[in-house]
């Protein structure tokens, strides 16, 4: 076991370097909450995110970091460098669906 949400989020802490982050509202889920993609400066942060393996592609409602992501796996970065359970697979195995 190890912590990899906590990694993932030492590794958008340093991407954010203490900058001003900006979110582009998209759309809402299904859920009500907003879904948005966030940049620092020109830098989509997300996409950095996945492309270290330290997000997924949630290709569930969007391909756009499907690229980044098999290139992430294929080169075992981050988190695939190891063993995990994607988030949306531990959800529905908390909730018992």
């Amino acid at each position: 076991r190890w912590r990899c949400g906590h990694w993932a989020t030492v590794e958008l802490d340093r991407l954010a370097g203490g900058r001003a982050v900006v979110c582009q509202p998209l759309d809402k889920d299904s859920y009500g909450r907003v879904v948005a993609r966030c940049r620092r400066g020109n830098s989509d942060l997300a996409k950095h995110m996945v492309a270290g393996g330290w997000g997924l592609a949630y290709r569930q409602y969007s391909e756009d970091y499907v690229d980044v992501e098999d290139a992430a796996r294929s080169a075992r970065r981050g988190a695939w460098g190891s063993e995990f359970e994607a988030p949306w697979d531990w959800r529905r195995r908390i909730r018992g669906n």
